[in-house]
């Protein structure tokens, strides 16, 4: 990868030396917008969840068809791809729920209950969206709004609020 242009990387998620989500994570390192699809034999909700919010751009559990690997590298390749949100909401039921309905919509979802993590994450990986609460215990969506405006200009941010007064709204 270090002396290769590549355009698609395909990894099992279990391997002897490293495991493909650590592989994943050094790679987005290096490049954050490489796109990365994960496949493993063990397929549940908790690993397809893990290889998302560590940047994977696609995964699959095996069995699946040929068909399907074809139509996701395909995807992958011709720029056709699922849209990349970071969550940020200190409320759990709603942070889920939205989570949830987003995957459902076919959207690769990174759930975070603060600020902060939120933040390290968007160090090494690359979205498409954020919708943050405005007020979270550890900072606000305006301030974290100011910052990522910044940082990342072209990134579309919703902030989402049950307490928006006049004077929040204004800002």
């Amino acid at each position: 990868l270090r002396k290769e242009r590549i355009d698609l990387v395909i990894s099992d998620i279990n391997m002897p030396e490293m495991s493909g989500i650590e592989l994943l994570e050094e790679i987005k390192k290096a490049n954050r917008h490489l796109p990365v699809m994960l496949i493993t034999g063990i397929g549940s909700d908790t690993i397809r969840s893990r290889a998302y919010s560590s940047g994977a751009d696609s995964f699959l559990a095996k069995p699946f068809r040929i068909g399907t690997i074809e139509s996701e590298i395909g995807r992958m390749l011709s720029g056709i791809k699922r849209t990349r949100i970071l969550i940020i909401d200190d409320n759990p039921d709603f942070l889920s729920s939205l989570t949830q309905r987003l995957e459902d919509a076919d959207n690769i979802v990174y759930p975070f209950a603060s600020v902060s993590g939120a933040t390290s994450f968007l160090e090494s990986h690359a979205v498409d969206l954020v919708i943050t609460d405005l007020k979270m215990p550890d900072g606000d969506g305006i301030s974290l709004f100011n910052d990522l405006h910044k940082r990342y200009p072209d990134l579309p941010v919703i902030m989402v609020s049950a307490y928006a007064t006049d004077d929040i709204l204004e800002k």
